[in-house]
């Protein structure tokens, strides 16, 4: 091999390295972009596991106070008298409604956020997917070397 053929050789194995290295750095680009998805995921899970359960006490609750021979009363002897049971009388099933119209709104917002998840679930399998075609590169590339 002459000196200039040895000198494009080596060129040529530089370049291939180059190569090598950016598409080894994009591989990781990729998985740090995968790792932040997956934070989004779990962010998203602990959201919607936590209006479950919101929703879920609610509902407890709400059934718990329909139980008691007081609920539709407030006018309670030695409790609620006077003009305090009048306006607990006006405000309390107007509170109940607004929580139970907030409870069912809430429990709308999960089918939204289990797409959500299910959208960045699947982003991250075409990341995935990159990433074995970058690999497949470098490997063909470790095999010109």
């Amino acid at each position: 091999m002459s000196r200039e053929d040895w000198k494009e050789e080596r060129e040529r194995r530089n370049q291939i390295r180059m190569q090598i290295n950016g598409l080894r750095n994009r591989i990781g680009e990729i998985n740090s972009e995968i790792t932040k998805m997956r934070e989004i995921i779990y962010f998203y899970q602990d959201i919607k596991r936590s209006i479950q359960e919101k929703a879920e006490a609610w509902g407890r609750e709400y059934a718990r106070y329909g139980a008691l021979d007081l609920a539709p009363n407030i006018q309670v002897t030695d409790s609620f008298e006077g003009m305090a049971a009048r306006q607990l009388s006006m405000d309390v099933p107007q509170t109940v409604d607004r929580i139970q119209l907030n409870s069912c709104l809430m429990s709308d917002l999960i089918p939204g956020i289990a797409d959500q998840i299910k959208k960045i679930e699947d982003y991250i399998v075409e990341r995935e997917l990159e990433k074995q075609r970058l690999q497949a590169q470098i490997d063909a590339l470790l095999g010109e070397l």
